[in-house]
């Protein structure tokens, strides 16, 4: 399946929350199947997202690639994913934050890759005065007996 820039739907897929101070998980939006997503958008053949596709294919099996900006001033939900990530920054700054399960951390745009454990508690927050830009794939739950 391809899914790509011209995509109706944005398949942010299925996360967790706790919305209120009950604090029950409360989940959102429906599953994706990441494994459904094998398949390179020829629309970015001959690019760095290719290049990158097939060096983390070379190692995991991968869903959704995709590129996720984020502006100053900005946050995400504190939420948790069914599956791991992995993340690529590209542009970063050193407001730029990744909390996992109270862990907070940089992601440097320094060429490094970063596997992401997103099935715990997080958030990515953009507390610089410039864009925060990651390419950012999700770990099919199959990755482990796919290599």
């Amino acid at each position: 399946m391809i899914w790509s820039l011209c995509s109706a739907n944005d398949l942010s897929g299925r996360y967790w929350l706790r919305p209120d101070d009950s604090y029950q998980e409360v989940a959102r939006e429906e599953p994706v199947d990441e494994a459904l997503f094998s398949e390179f958008d020829p629309l970015f053949a001959d690019t760095y997202f290719e290049q990158v596709h097939a060096a983390l294919n070379a190692r995991f099996t991968v869903g959704r690639m995709r590129v996720l900006s984020k502006g100053l001033y900005n946050c995400n939900s504190w939420h948790r994913d069914p599956e791991p990530r992995i993340h690529i920054p590209i542009i970063s700054n050193p407001g730029a934050l990744f909390v996992v399960n109270h862990h907070v951390t940089h992601l440097p745009a320094d060429g490094s890759v970063y596997f992401t454990d997103t099935r715990g508690y997080h958030t990515a927050l953009n507390g610089g005065e410039h864009r925060r830009v990651h390419i950012v794939a999700a770990v099919s739950k199959n990755h482990e007996t796919d290599h």
